[in-house]
Formats: C-alpha cells, sequence, structure tokens
C-alpha cells in the first residue's frame, strides 16, 4: 500500500463513487484503472490504504500467467491454500479483483488465517515460503515510519496485505494479532499465543471487533473444560 499511486475518492470512502469502492459496485476494467492513476508520492515513502495496489498486482498476474488468469488461479493456488469453496470476481475481460472481490465461505476464511498461524503450512504441508510469512507480519517502511494519507482509521501498522495489532489498535486483543478485516464486518483474526484463528462473515457496517475477541477469549476456558 505504498506505490504512490492517487486513487480518487472522499476521506471518509463511503460512497460507490469512490475508486476505492468502484470495483465491488459498478463494471470496471482493471487495466483501465491502473493505467488511468497518475503518481501522487515517491514509491515506498507514503503508506496509503486503497485498491489499486491489488488491482495493479491482477495486471501483472494477466501478464505473467496469460488472458485466463482466473482459471489458473482456480487451478492451482486457490487449492494449494486450501480454499475449496472459494470463487474470484473479474473484470469483464477476466482480470481478477484481488483488491477482495471474491465469494468465499467462513471456513476458508478460517484456513488462510491457519495458514498464517502455522507459519506458512496447512495440514503439514509447506504451503508458502517461512520468509513470505515473516514479510507479511513485518510493519512495511512507509507504515511504520513514514506518512500516510487516507482515513485515520488506516492508519496503523499493516505489513503485507494485514494489519498489525502491534500498537494496540484493537486493544481487547494481544499485541501479536495479526488481522485481515473486508468491507462490511468479514474479518480474519489470527492470535498465535492462543493458538487461535476468528473468521467473521456478516453484513454490518461498523463492527465491533474488540467485542467479538472478547467473548471469543472469554469462552477459551470454558471450550478447554468441555475437552
Amino acid at each position: 500500500m505504498s506505490t504512490g499511486r492517487r486513487e480518487d475518492g472522499s476521506d471518509e470512502m463511503l460512497t460507490d463513487a469512490d475508486d476505492y469502492f468502484a470495483p465491488y459496485f459498478r463494471p470496471v476494467s482493471v487495466a483501465a484503472m491502473v493505467s488511468g492513476v497518475g503518481s501522487a508520492w515517491s514509491a515506498g515513502k507514503t503508506f496509503s490504504y486503497k485498491s489499486i495496489d491489488h488491482l495493479a498486482v491482477s495486471l501483472a498476474l494477466r501478464e505473467t500467467v496469460g488472458a485466463d488468469v482466473h482459471a489458473v488461479l482456480s487451478a492451482t493456488v486457490l487449492p494449494a491454500l486450501g480454499l475449496r469453496h472459494s470463487v474470484l470476481e473479474t473484470d469483464a475481460e477476466g482480470v481478477p479483483l484481488l483488491c477482495g472481490a471474491w465469494y468465499t465461505t467462513p471456513g476458508d476464511l478460517a484456513r488462510i488465517g491457519a495458514l498464517l498461524l502455522g507459519r506458512g503450512e496447512l495440514g503439514g504441508r509447506r504451503v508458502l515460503p517461512e520468509a513470505w510469512i515473516d514479510t507479511m507480519l513485518t510493519e512495511s517502511d512507509a507504515s511504520c515510519a513514514g506518512p500516510t494519507e487516507g482515513p485515520s482509521a488506516l492508519r496503523h501498522p499493516y505489513g503485507a496485505s494485514v494489519w498489525l495489532n502491534r500498537d494496540g489498535h484493537v486493544p481487547a486483543a494481544p499485541r501479536e494479532m495479526s488481522y485481515a478485516l473486508g468491507s462490511l464486518g468479514q474479518a480474519v483474526f489470527v492470535l498465535p499465543e492462543h493458538d487461535l484463528v476468528i473468521a467473521r462473515t456478516g453484513l454490518e457496517p461498523t463492527p465491533d471487533h474488540g467485542a467479538l475477541i472478547t467473548a471469543v477469549l472469554t469462552a477459551l476456558p470454558l471450550c478447554e473444560v468441555s475437552r
């Protein structure tokens, strides 16, 4: 989230007119969106949470694996990650909207968290290099020390596609927690000290993640007793 690309939209990012929400609410061309934005800052210097960076990855994948990116990812990457019930949404040209537009289940969300919890291993198999997990869980230079741009609610430690709670942004959760947040309350929380993954789906504009985590952690001793 520090390429320096400009993505138009309000600070609140609450309307479907904003570029941030365009992939979710109206037909878009990933190629047109990526080519249509310019650079506002030097790469790697300013953290700005936005869709355009992940869409640029989507476009790069098409250039790497061929036109039918969706078929390639569905046949290779999704099964390798254990995502048995997930379907990637694409634009009209078949480019996946990797900024988050996909159909999935709580079980598949939990598997993503389990991959982080297992340091890249899933079901006894090495799926991702452990070095990449370290990268995901290391705060980016731009998020850590550089200036930030965008809503204040999205200005806290960020690794590679995951948020980090080392600043206590979610006070009810341990500082070692990492998590991914989706639109309208979709979330995956990884709490290694509890050997725990929490996956949440639902439609709630302002979910209380702290209350959810508190309730789960409170219930853990009862779960241990019942075992």
